[in-house]
C-alpha cells in the first residue's frame, strides 16, 4: 500500500518537468518561468560568489537608491544555493548553476505529495491519502505554476513547508490529546508522547516558514483562529485542554528560536508571543471553570473577555504595532475587485469587477465542487465529534478559500485543501462500502471453499453501484483537472522571450559598466547608513524600463534598472512612476522624469506599446482610463455591427507610442481623419459608440478648424493605424536609437522590431 502512494509523484514530475522542459532549456539559454524567480537568481548569484554570506544591500536592484535585501524573508535563497553548491561543486559555472536552480522547484513541488498523503490518511484513512495525492499530482492553476521547472520563486517554499507543518501539527493534536498536566504532575507520561516530537518538527518547518515569505503571519493568523475554535469545542464537550498549551508551547517556541538569529520583525514576534500564550490563557481558564463548575457556555463569554482585553492592551503599549498588526489583517480579508493589474493579485471570484466562476475553473476545474463536498462533510464530523484534527483541517481550508477570494495568489494554497478535501470524502465514502479495520491482529484464517470466500467477499449490489459512481465521480473530478495542468505546463510560462535574452546580453556587453567592473556585479555591498543614499560612483545610471522587466535587466543585464515590480504602488495615481513617465505627452515632462531617475537609457517592447497587451496598465496605474487612449466603437455595415479599435490623438502623443512606433522622430500626419459618432445602448443598459460617419482632412489643423465649427453632435478625431498618427508630433530630445532586436512584431500596418534600446542624452 505504501508503495503506491508514491505513484502521483510520477504524475507530478511529468507535468511540472517533462513538459515545459523545451520552453525552460530551450538550446540556447536557461530560461525562469515569472519576474520574481529572476530576483532570486540576483540573490543567487552574489551569494555563490560569497557563501554563505548574504548581501544585506543590493546596489543593482533599482537607480538610484538601491534596495535592502534583508528586509524580507530570502531562505528560499539559501535552499537555491544550498543545492547549487551541494550538487554543482564548489565554484559550478553559471549553466550549471541555472540547471539546478530550475529544477528546485519541481522537485519540491513533486515531494508535496508526501505530506498530502499522511495528511489525508491522518483524517480518514489510506484511501483518503491515496486520492489526495492523487489529486494534487493532477492540480492545474497557481499551484502547478508555483511549482514548475524554472519557477524559482519562494512560493513553491511556502507550499513545501506549510503542507509540512500541517502534517505534522495534526498529528501533534491528535496523538497528544490524552496529555494532561496532571500526569506530569504524578510522575507519569501518556502512552501516546509522539505528540512531544510531531509538535517540535511542526515548529520548524512553521519557523522555516516565518523565514520564507513576509506574509507568512497569514499562518499565525489561521492558527490563532483554530486555537479559539478547539478551545471552545473541546471546553463545551467537557474535554481537557491541556494539550493544546502543551502543543502551543512546544511547537511555537521551536519556530521562534528559528525566527530569531534572521530576524527582529517586532510584528512577528508579538504575534509569536500571543499566539504562545493565548493557548496558556484559555487553557487556565477552562480549567479552573471546570474546577469550580462553572456553566461550560460561559466559556464562550470568557474567551471573547480576553480576546478584546489582549485587544486593548496591545493598543495601549504597542500602539504602533498595533496599527500595523490591524492594517496587516485588513489586507487580508478585503477584496480588491478593482485590482486588474497584477494577476496574482486579482480577485479569484471577481477578476474584472464582474463574478465570473472562469478563473475558478482555471484553478480548480471540478476539484472546487467535490472538495467544497469533502469540507461541508468535514465540517458536519467537527460539530458532531469535534476532533481537532478535524477542526483544523476545517479551518484551514475555510480561511484558504476566504483570502482566495482576494488575491488569487492563494488559489495554490487552496488546492491543496480542495485535494484533501475530495480525498477525505472519497475515503469516507469508500470506508462505508467498504470497511476495514485497520490494526486489527492477524488471524489465521479458517480454510474454505473458493466458492464460499467469493461470496465472502463481494459487496452487495447496491454498495457496488455507490462505489462505481464515486470512482466515475473522482474521474470526471480528475480528467479536467489534468487537461488544466497539461495545458499549463506546456502553454506560455511567462519566461523572457529571446528578443529579451538578446536585448540585454547586447546591453551586458555594449554599454558602459554603470560601476566600472564586471566583477563588481558579484561583490558584498555595504548597507547605508539610515537616512542616507547608497554612494554611487559618477559612472553609475539607471535604465528606464516597464517595471515588469526589471529584475530582468539586473540579472541579464547586470544593469540597474529604475523600476522593478517591487518598486512602485499597484493602487493609486503615483506621480513619478514609469507608468506616468511612459505616458508623458510633453517633451520637457518625459525629459524632466527621466533625469531625475538618472537613466541613460530606455528599453520599450511591443508588448507595452500595445492596446492588446500591457498599454492597459499604463492608463490604470497613472489614474487614467484606456477610453482616454482608444476606444472599441461601432458601425453598422450591412444591418449588422461591425467593431472598430480607433485611437485618439493623446494615444499617439505618449512617450512610449513616439519611441516605439516613431523611434521619437518629428511625425507630420498626411492626412487627418475625424469620426462622427453618437451614443447607443443596449437591453441592458450598457452604452457604446456608434460610428456614423468619417471625414478626412488633408491637415490636423482644417480637421480641429472643422470640430470647432459644428454646433450639434459628436466628433473626434481619431486615427485606424497606431504606427500612421492623425496629429503632428515633435521630435522627442536626447533620444538616440542605439539597438533594436532583429525579430519583428505586429504593431498595425507594418510589423516593427520586438523591442527597441534608446541612448538618452539631455
Amino acid at each position: 500500500m505504501m508503495k503506491r502512494s508514491f505513484i502521483p509523484d510520477w504524475l507530478f514530475s511529468l507535468a511540472a518537468i517533462a513538459l515545459p522542459y523545451a520552453t525552460i532549456f530551450d538550446g540556447q539559454w536557461i530560461k525562469f518561468s515569472g519576474v520574481d524567480s529572476y530576483y532570486y537568481m540576483r540573490i543567487v548569484d552574489n551569494m555563490l560568489a560569497n557563501f554563505p554570506q548574504l548581501m544585506k544591500f543590493d546596489p543593482y536592484a533599482i537607480y538610484p537608491g538601491g534596495s535592502a535585501i534583508g528586509g524580507a524573508p530570502v531562505f528560499f535563497a539559501y535552499i537555491l544555493a544550498g543545492t547549487i553548491k551541494l550538487l554543482g561543486g564548489a565554484a559550478p559555472p553559471q549553466q550549471t548553476a541555472d540547471a539546478i536552480a530550475a529544477f528546485v522547484p519541481a522537485v519540491m513541488g513533486a515531494l508535496l505529495v508526501i505530506p498530502v498523503f499522511f495528511i489525508g490518511r491522518a483524517l480518514a484513512n489510506r484511501w483518503a491519502g491515496l486520492v489526495a495525492a492523487l489529486l494534487l499530482a493532477l492540480m492545474p492553476g497557481q499551484l502547478l505554476s508555483r511549482t514548475l521547472l524554472g519557477a524559482a520563486d519562494h512560493h513553491v517554499a511556502e507550499l513545501f513547508f506549510t503542507s509540512f507543518f500541517m502534517l505534522f501539527f495534526i498529528l501533534a493534536i491528535q496523538h497528544g490529546r490524552r496529555f494532561t498536566y496532571d500526569l506530569l504532575r504524578k510522575g507519569q507520561f501518556p502512552p501516546t508522547s509522539r505528540h512531544v516530537p510531531y509538535s517540535f518538527i511542526a515548529g520548524i518547518f512553521l519557523g522555516l516558514y516565518l523565514v520564507t515569505w513576509q506574509g507568512a503571519l497569514m499562518l499565525v493568523l489561521i492558527l490563532f483562529i483554530y486555537f479559539i475554535v478547539q478551545f471552545i469545542s473541546d471546553h463545551l464537550r467537557g474535554f481537557p485542554t491541556d494539550y493544546l498549551s502543551k502543543t502551543a508551547i512546544t511547537c511555537f517556541l521551536i519556530s521562534l528560536l528559528i525566527f530569531l538569529p534572521v530576524s527582529r520583525d517586532k510584528m512577528t514576534l508579538l504575534a509569536l508571543a500571543v499566539i504562545m500564550l493565548m493557548p496558556i490563557a484559555l487553557n487556565i481558564v477552562s480549567t479552573i471553570m471546570i474546577s469550580y463548575k462553572i456553566s461550560r457556555f460561559y466559556f464562550v463569554a470568557a474567551t471573547a473577555a480576553l480576546l478584546i482585553a489582549g485587544g486593548l492592551a496591545a493598543w495601549l503599549f504597542f500602539p504602533t504595532i498595533f496599527a500595523s498588526a490591524t492594517g496587516y489583517l485588513y489586507s487580508f480579508f478585503s477584496w480588491r475587485s478593482e485590482q486588474n493589474v497584477v494577476g496574482e493579485m486579482k480577485s479569484l471570484f471577481f477578476p474584472g469587477n464582474l463574478f465570473t466562476l472562469e478563473t475558478a475553473w482555471s484553478e480548480f476545474a471540478l476539484s472546487l465542487y467535490t472538495g467544497l463536498a469533502g469540507l461541508a462533510l468535514l465540517v458536519y464530523q467537527c460539530a458532531k465529534k469535534g476532533e481537532p484534527g478535524h477542526i483544523f483541517t476545517a479551518v484551514w481550508s475555510l480561511l484558504w478559500l476566504f483570502f482566495s477570494f482576494g488575491m488569487v495568489r492563494f488559489a495554490a494554497y487552496f488546492s491543496v485543501c480542495l485535494a484533501l478535501l475530495t480525498g477525505y470524502v472519497a475515503g469516507s465514502v469508500i470506508y462505508a462500502l467498504w470497511p476495514r479495520r485497520d490494526g486489527q491482529a492477524k488471524i489465521k484464517p479458517v480454510k474454505k471453499n473458493k466458492r464460499t470466500a467469493e461470496q465472502t467477499q463481494r459487496l452487495p449490489a447496491g454498495r457496488m453501484t455507490l462505489l462505481i459512481i464515486l470512482i466515475l465521480a473522482l474521474a470526471a473530478a480528475m480528467v479536467p483537472s489534468a487537461a488544466g495542468a497539461i495545458g499549463l505546463a506546456k502553454g506560455d510560462l511567462s519566461t523572457p522571450p529571446s528578443a529579451w535574452m538578446e536585448a540585454l546580453q547586447w546591453m551586458r556587453k555594449n554599454t558602459p559598466e554603470p560601476f566600472g567592473s564586471e566583477d563588481y556585479y558579484y561583490r558584498l555591498y555595504l548597507t547605508p547608513a539610515a537616512g542616507k543614499a547608497y554612494d554611487y560612483p559618477s559612472s553609475a545610471y539607471g535604465v528606464a524600463v516597464w517595471s515588469d522587466y526589471g529584475y530582468w535587466v539586473t540579472r541579464i543585464g547586470h544593469r540597474i534598472p529604475t523600476s522593478n515590480p517591487g518598486s512602485y504602488p499597484i493602487y493609486g495615481n503615483y506621480p513619478n512612476s514609469e507608468a506616468n513617465y511612459f505616458l508623458s505627452a510633453e517633451n520637457s515632462d518625459s525629459g524632466k522624469r527621466i533625469s531625475q531617475w538618472g537613466a541613460k537609457y530606455v528599453i520599450v517592447d511591443g508588448r507595452i506599446a500595445s492596446p492588446n497587451d500591457k498599454f492597459y496598465a499604463l492608463a490604470n496605474l497613472s489614474g487614467k482610463n484606456e477610453a482616454d487612449y482608444y476606444e472599441l466603437c461601432w458601425q453598422k455595415k450591412d444591418g449588422k455591427y461591425v467593431p472598430l479599435l480607433v485611437f485618439y490623438p493623446d494615444f499617439y502623443r505618449t512617450t512610449v507610442i513616439r519611441l516605439y512606433n516613431f523611434d521619437g522622430k518629428l511625425v507630420a500626419p498626411q492626412n487627418t481623419m475625424v469620426m462622427a459618432w453618437q451614443e447607443q445602448a443596449l437591453p441592458d443598459g450598457q452604452k457604446f459608440k456608434e460610428i456614423i460617419g468619417f471625414k478626412k482632412f488633408n491637415a490636423y489643423d482644417e480637421a480641429q478648424a472643422f470640430i470647432s465649427s459644428q454646433k450639434s453632435g459628436n466628433y473626434r478625431i481619431i486615427g485606424t493605424d497606431p504606427l500612421s498618427s492623425p496629429v503632428p508630433l515633435e521630435q522627442l530630445d536626447g533620444y538616440k536609437l542605439v539597438y533594436q532586436t532583429n525579430e519583428k512584431a505586429s504593431a498595425g500596418s507594418s510589423p516593427l522590431p520586438v523591442i527597441k534600446i534608446f541612448e538618452y542624452n539631455p
